[in-house]
């Protein structure tokens, strides 16, 4: 699979995009791995296609193949983005989606995807709420005090932990003031 994801070409890709399916987990990485190194637009849909169903392992490898792509993919993962958190009972509304999403999009910079990622504070899924948290932190997206309150008093520890590494890294000054509100 590394030779293929060297090598490139439109029947290599779809040879590829047949092993991110394949039930060898060993496979369906090194395909994965190959197609982020190939970069080809027909292995793009595909890749997200596997997010909710990603192992951990995998799913780290699928951000990366990702982020490869570089910034042509952003206006697709916006609109991915979007579309799960206006509709969390589609594939792409999974928690599992949409923080991989995210993370995608932390990891490559792209700040037009702020409105988005403060958006996702706001999810019903714990998952999601960290990953914006992260996403923010990566980003330095400014918040209001109101969300990081929100995030800081969130019923969940993670949740909390990663709002408080926000507060930190943004200096948000005067929210320690507001919390005894």
């Amino acid at each position: 699979m590394r030779l293929l994801g060297a090598v490139g070409g439109g029947d290599v890709v779809n040879v590829l995009i047949d092993g991110v399916e394949d039930p060898s987990p060993p496979v369906r990485l090194a395909a994965i791995r190959a197609l982020g190194q190939i970069r080809h637009a027909a292995s793009i849909e595909p890749l997200i296609a596997l997010l909710g169903a990603a192992s951990q392992m995998s799913k780290r490898n699928l951000a990366q193949a990702l982020v490869s792509f570089g910034p042509d993919i952003h206006p697709f993962l916006i609109r991915i983005l979007q579309d799960g958190l206006s509709n969390t009972e589609s594939v792409a509304g999974e928690p599992h989606h949409l923080s991989t999403i995210i993370e995608v999009l932390a990891l490559s910079g792209d700040i037009e995807a702020m409105p988005e990622i403060r958006l996702a504070l706001q999810s019903t899924h714990m998952e999601v709420r960290i990953a914006a948290f992260k996403a923010i932190a990566l980003l330095h997206i400014p918040l209001t005090s109101k969300e990081i309150i929100r995030g800081l008093k969130d019923e969940q520890w993670p949740v909390r932990a990663q709002a408080a590494t926000v507060a930190g890294k943004i200096r948000a000054d005067g929210v320690l003031d507001q919390l005894g509100e």
